[in-house]
C-alpha cells in the first residue's frame, strides 16, 4: 500500500484531513482530493504552540478540491499533504536463480496490477556487499516477465534491482520495484572407470580433482553469544516431515567446550556437541557418541533416524571415524518448526566455532554412503536431498540451498543471524572435489568449479600403496568444454592369479564358480562376475598387498570353504 504525501498543498487551518484518489497512476503526483469540510460555527482550538489543535464537529458536507481556496464559511481540518493509496504492483519476490545455472543468472517476475500505466521495466545491479552504486544493465518492455545475465563473474553473488516505470514516483517494494540476489555457478562432471590390467573393475579408488586456480570456499563462524542459523520450509512440506527417516550432515570445528546445538526442529530433533561428545535426540529417546577429540580441527558430524535404530558418526578423515548405534523405540513427530542451527528455541546454547557443507535428507543414509560420501561435494540431485548448503556464498545474510530434481529446484535457503563468513574451511583430505569407484570401477566427479576463461585441472587417482597407467589425466575445462567421459585408468598394481575347480576326487570340472578377493565378487571390466568356465578354470587379478581368495556356488559346499590361503583369517601377501 503506497502512502504517498503531496508537498505542493497548503495548509489553510491547522490540521487538514484528506482522502485523495489518483486519476492517472501514471501521473501520481496529481491528485484530487476530496476534503470533509464543515460550517462556520463549528470550533477549532489550538492548544499549544506548536501547532497542535483539537478539533470536534457535530457533522458537514464533503467538498471536492484540487489545490484551491474553500468555499466561504467552511472550516477544513485535516493536514497539508494529500494521501494517496494503492494496492502492490507485485504479490511475489523477483526470482533470481542461485548457481542453478551454469553461463547465466536467470531472472523472473509477474505483474499483477497496473499494466496498462506500465511502460516498461529497469534493471539494475551491483556485487552484494559492495559499497558501489546500482548500475542499469537492461530496459526491457513491458511484456517483458523474465531475463538472462549473460556478463558476470562466477561465483560472484550480485543483488538485483528490477522497477516497474511508469507507475508511482516513490520506489516501494511490491509497489512499483522487486529485489533480489543470485550467482551462477559454472561446473563440469568428469566420468569414467578404474580396472586391473585384466578388465576386473577396482572398488573404492579416489579420483582427485586439482587446479592451481584459487576456488576458495569459505564456512560460516558463530561466536557462542547470538550468532545462529535458522532455515523455514514451508508449513507441512513432504520433504521436511521426518517422521520415519532422517539425516542431519556438517562439518564443524567447534571452540568451545560447552553442550551447544547443532540442529534443531521443536521437539522432534535435537543434535547438541560438547567436548568429544555428540548427543542425538530424535523425540524422546537419546543417543551419546564419545570420541576423541583433536583441538583446532574440523570434523564431520552424521546423524540418522532409521525406522528401527539411531546412528552417529564422527569422520575425520577416510582412516578416523567413530560411531554408535541404538535400537529406536520412540516417535518423531512432525512440527511446522523452524529448524536452528546454533542455538536452542530457547535462546541458549549457542555454538561459537565454524559450520560448513550442511546436508538434510528425508532419507536414512546408510555407514558406507556416508564414510565415503562425507569426503567429497555431491551434486545436489541425490535422491531425497531435502536441502544442501554449501556454505560458500562469502557474503550476505542467506546461505542458499543447492539441491534440485532435475529441473525443479528447492530453494529452501537459509537466513543467518549475527553469524559472519570465515575462509577457515575443511583440510582438502577431508572435503575436496573427488569421486569414487564403485563396485563396476565407475566413477563421477561432480561440481567442478571452473572460470571464466576455463581451469585446467589434473585427475589423479589414489588407492592405498596402487599404481596407476597414466599416473594422471589433464583436462582443460572451460565454457563449452565441460563434460568429459571415458577417462579411464589402468590399476597397474595387480597380479595374475588362474586355476581351477573340481569335484572332490576327480577332475570332472566345475562351471560357474564364482571369484571373490576379499569377500567381494570380483568383476569384469563390463561389470560381470568373474566365474569359473566350462574347464573349471579362472584368472583373476589380485591387487598388491594382503588379499584372500574364496570360491563360492549356490548349493555347493567347498573344501575349507573354497578359501585361499586355507587358514582363516590368515591372507596372502601379493607382492611384485
Amino acid at each position: 500500500m503506497l502512502l504517498s504525501f503531496n508537498k505542493k498543498r497548503k495548509n489553510r487551518v491547522g490540521l487538514i484531513i484528506l482522502f485523495t484518489l489518483s486519476i492517472s497512476l501514471a501521473k501520481a503526483q496529481d491528485y484530487y482530493p476530496f476534503v470533509i469540510g464543515y460550517t462556520a460555527g463549528q470550533t477549532v482550538k489550538h492548544q499549544t504552540s506548536s501547532d497542535t489543535f483539537s478539533v470536534s464537529f457535530n457533522g458537514g458536507l464533503c467538498v471536492a478540491t484540487k489545490y484551491k481556496d474553500f468555499p466561504p464559511g467552511k472550516v477544513v481540518a485535516g493536514m497539508r499533504y494529500d494521501i494517496v493509496y494503492a494496492t502492490n504492483a507485485f504479490d511475489q519476490d523477483l526470482f533470481v536463480s542461485k548457481g542453478y545455472f551454469p553461463d547465466y543468472i536467470q531472472l523472473r517476475w509477474e505483474i499483477k496490477k497496473y499494466q496498462n500505466s506500465l511502460t516498461g521495466y529497469r534493471l539494475m545491479r551491483k556485487k552484494l556487499g559492495s559499497a558501489d552504486p546500482f548500475v542499469q544493465v537492461a530496459f526491457l518492455s513491458k511484456d517483458a516477465s523474465d531475463w538472462k545475465d549473460e556478463f558476470t563473474e562466477p561465483g560472484v553473488l550480485y543483488e538485483y534491482n528490477l522497477l516497474a516505470e511508469g507507475l508511482f514516483p516513490k520506489q516501494q517494494k511490491f509497489l512499483n520495484f522487486l529485489e533480489g540476489v543470485g550467482f551462477r555457478l559454472p561446473s563440469a562432471t568428469i566420468s569414467g572407470r578404474v580396472t586391473y590390467k585384466g578388465g576386473a573393475a577396482v572398488e573404492d579408488v579416489s579420483l582427485i580433482a586439482e587446479t592451481s586456480d584459487k576456488f576458495s570456499g569459505t564456512s560460516l563462524n558463530l561466536n557462542g553469544t547470538d550468532a545462529y542459523l535458522a532455515i523455514s520450509p514451508p508449513s507441512n512440506h513432504p520433504h521436511f516431515k521426518f517422521d520415519t527417516a532422517f539425516t542431519y550432515q556438517a562439518w564443524v570445528k567447534p571452540t568451545s567446550t560447552a553442550s551447544s546445538v547443532l540442529f534443531e526442529k521443536g521437539s522432534q530433533y535435537k543434535i547438541t556437541h560438547s567436548t568429544g561428545k555428540i548427543n542425538f535426540r530424535a523425540g524422546a529417546q537419546m543417543l551419546t557418541l564419545n570420541f576423541v577429540q583433536k583441538s583446532d580441527t574440523f570434523f564431520h558430524v552424521s546423524a540418522v533416524r532409521e525406522r528401527d535404530s539411531l546412528k552417529v558418526f564422527v569422520i575425520y578423515d577416510e582412516d578416523t571415524y567413530y560411531t554408535t548405534k541404538v535400537k529406536f523405540t520412540s516417535l518423531t513427530i512432525p512440527n511446522n518448526i523452524d529448524i536452528l542451527m546454533g542455538k536452542s528455541a530457547a535462546n541458549a546454547e549457542y555454538f561459537a566455532g565454524n559450520i560448513d557443507e550442511v546436508r538434510i535428507w528425508h532419507r536414512a543414509l546408510e555407514q558406507d554412503e556416508i564414510l565415503k560420501k562425507s569426503l567429497m561435494y555431491i551434486a545436489g540431485t541425490e535422491i531425497n536431498l531435502s536441502g544442501y548448503y554449501r556454505m560458500n556464498e562469502g557474503v550476505g545474510r542467506n546461505f542458499f540451498d543447492l539441491s534440485r530434481r532435475g529441473f525443479t529446484y528447492n530453494e529452501k535457503h537459509g537466513f543467518i543471524s549475527k553469524a559472519t563468513w570465515s575462509t577457515v574451511i575443511p583440510l582438502s583430505k577431508q572435503l575436496a572435489v573427488k569421486g569414487l569407484t564403485d563396485k563396476n570401477g565407475n566413477y563421477i566427479i561432480s561440481g567442478i568449479p571452473y572460470s571464466s576463461d576455463g581451469s585446467t585441472y589434473r585427475i589423479v587417482p589414489v588407492f592405498k600403496v596402487h599404481s596407476f597407467d597414466p599416473t594422471e589425466r589433464l583436462l582443460f575445462i572451460g565454457p563449452g568444454s565441460n563434460t568429459f567421459s571415458d577417462i579411464n585408468f589402468i590399476d597397474v598394481s595387480s597380479f595374475p592369479v588362474n586355476g581351477y575347480v573340481y569335484y572332490k576326487n576327480t577332475k570332472f570340472p566345475v562351471e560357474g564358480v564364482q571369484i571373490k578377493i576379499d569377500g567381494k565378487p570380483a568383476v569384469t571390466s563390463e561389470g560381470n562376475l568373474i566365474t569359473t568356465n566350462s574347464l573349471g578354470y579362472f584368472l583373476v587379478d589380485v591387487p598388491i598387498g594382503r588379499h584372500n581368495l574364496q570360491m563360492a556356488k549356490s548349493g555347493h559346499v567347498f573344501r575349507n570353504n573354497g578359501r585361499f590361503p586355507l587358514k582363516s583369517g590368515v591372507d596372502f601377501d601379493f607382492q611384485s
